[in-house]
């Protein structure tokens, strides 16, 4: 169960990095970027850049004390 919420967790990490990646605020610099800064879409989904890092912090924190209680600490 424990392995199962571990793997899970990474999939969320991986997920959770790319819609980071994608809210970027150094992303608008790109010419791409300052086109879909004209979409009311991604100006809501760009504005929550900030708050979407503590679930991925949340998240980081959970997996690695999981990982270590499953696989023991690799020293």
């Amino acid at each position: 169960m424990m392995l199962k919420v571990v793997f899970a967790l990474g999939l969320f990490q991986g997920l959770i990095a790319i819609v980071i990646l994608l809210s970027c605020r150094c992303f608008t610099g790109f010419p791409f970027g300052a086109k879909l800064m004209k979409n009311p879409t991604y100006r809501r989904f760009f504005k929550y850049h900030c708050y979407l890092w503590w679930p991925f912090f949340a998240s980081v924190a959970i997996h690695v004390f999981l990982a270590i209680r499953w696989a023991g600490f690799p020293f």
